[in-house]
């Protein structure tokens, strides 16, 4: 249900209301530059719903991102037409709403606890395979690596100053994509 609070209404009348899936909508975002609001959900999919209207909204695309239950959905403040949902499978998914593709998917761990914020781990929940970064549920934390304990302040010991970064070249292609996709937007303008 969706409330207008610039009015003082004690009988809180609804502007609309939407039976938006067929399982709990768990996160929606509004759009602050076109009026849609994306919705999310535990059935795994996401639905755009136009706003323009004062009558209820209308869906526009109803789509399974595959990353299982649906527990987070943001437009992108910068680019109003990306999309990114996380799920319980963990992972991200990027969606490109106007061209209905998929920009991207990032892979992470399978959520287990609700958030940790950016507190620092005991060295037993480290993932070898990525150091520095441990996701332990919705959010992640930064781990420090105490296996290379040595007492030197120098920086000329690469190992123990280097982070490993097992999806750095995905994301330099994301990136480089999305600067093409920046110049090309520059030019229709």
């Amino acid at each position: 249900m969706t409330y207008d609070i610039r009015y003082r209404d004690t009988a809180q009348t609804a502007l609309w209301s939407i039976q938006a899936h067929t399982d709990t909508v768990t996160s929606f975002s509004y759009n602050s530059v076109v009026p849609l609001i994306a919705t999310a959900s535990t059935d795994g999919h996401v639905k755009i719903w136009d706003t323009s209207k004062e009558t209820n909204p209308t869906c526009l695309a109803d789509r399974d991102m595959y990353v299982g239950k649906l527990f987070a959905v943001e437009f992108d403040k910068s680019s109003p037409f990306i999309l990114t949902t996380g799920g319980n499978a963990g992972c991200l998914a990027i969606w490109d709403i106007m061209e209905n593709v998929s920009v991207n998917e990032l892979y992470a761990h399978k959520a287990e606890e609700l958030h940790l914020g950016s507190q620092e781990l005991p060295k037993e929940y480290v993932d070898m395979q990525r150091k520095g970064v441990q996701s332990k549920g919705i959010g992640f934390a930064v781990v420090k690596d105490d296996s290379n304990n040595n007492d030197s302040d120098s920086d000329t010991d690469s190992d123990s100053n280097s982070t490993d970064y097992r999806n750095q070249e995905e994301i330099g292609r994301w990136l480089s994509k999305k600067d093409t996709m920046d110049d090309m937007q520059d030019m229709d303008m």
